[in-house]
């Protein structure tokens, strides 16, 4: 999965002058940039929006010299419009980058960044994950004997459990991960299973994380003996 780096508008329609100065910086950014051949909107439609909120600041004046009730609603009005430009400016900008860049998140940031606009603070990509740690039988009294608790740690390669979405516990008869079959997806590092027939059975258990990446690598085995019910 392929993560996009993203721009950052940290500002609203009523903060007029840096409204201004974003979109003044962005046309002049975007003009004749070959990343950019068919900006949408185009920027003479962005460029007249400047210029209407422009003049309407000049006619609202300044905090000693304001100008009537109407004219603030018609600046407002017309920052508004501006604002949605600015917007729509930035989502072709990202689809513009991802087309170009494809899976390159480095490219992808680059090309946003020769816009105008600002890189939002994007989180690096993670990474496939690797195989949990410290799988092991938990040993517990509350547990009837033919029940099992499994316990691991998360992969090395994260630094909080926000990194893994969730694990998938697989169970075989063989030590062959090939032969196994999903019995469970938790979100947290532990599980407990019961074997449910009369007769004793030998398993050996799995555990993959999984993170925006996809399925991290499969763990070790870990083999357990259970008596039946």
């Amino acid at each position: 999965m392929i993560t996009f780096q993203r721009i950052a508008l940290r500002l609203n329609a009523k903060q007029f002058h840096k409204l201004v100065d974003l979109s003044n910086k962005v046309v002049l950014n975007m003009a004749s940039n070959l990343n950019f051949l068919v900006p949408s909107p185009p920027l003479n439609t962005v460029q007249t929006a400047i210029t209407s909120v422009v003049n309407s600041m000049a006619l609202w004046g300044t905090a000693k010299d304001r100008g009537s009730h109407a004219d603030y609603i018609d600046l407002c009005a017309k920052s508004q419009t501006l604002w949605e430009l600015l917007k729509a400016l930035a989502a072709y900008v990202e689809n513009t980058a991802i087309l170009e860049a494809g899976s390159n998140y480095t490219l992808m940031g680059t090309i946003i960044s020769t816009s105008g606009f600002e890189l939002a603070s994007a989180k690096t990509p993670h990474p496939v994950l690797a195989q949990v740690q410290n799988f092991r039988i938990f040993k517990s009294i509350s547990l009837n004997r033919n029940q099992v608790e499994i316990r691991w740690v998360r992969p090395l390669n994260t630094t909080s459990a926000n990194d893994v979405s969730i694990y998938e516990v697989y169970r075989s008869t063989t030590s062959n991960f090939t032969d196994a079959v999903k019995v469970a997806s938790v979100t947290k590092t532990e599980f407990i299973d019961t074997n449910t027939s009369a007769v004793a059975v030998n398993w050996f258990y799995f555990v993959l994380a999984y993170n925006t990446a996809g399925t991290g690598a499969v763990s070790v085995a870990l083999p357990v003996s259970l008596v039946g019910a």
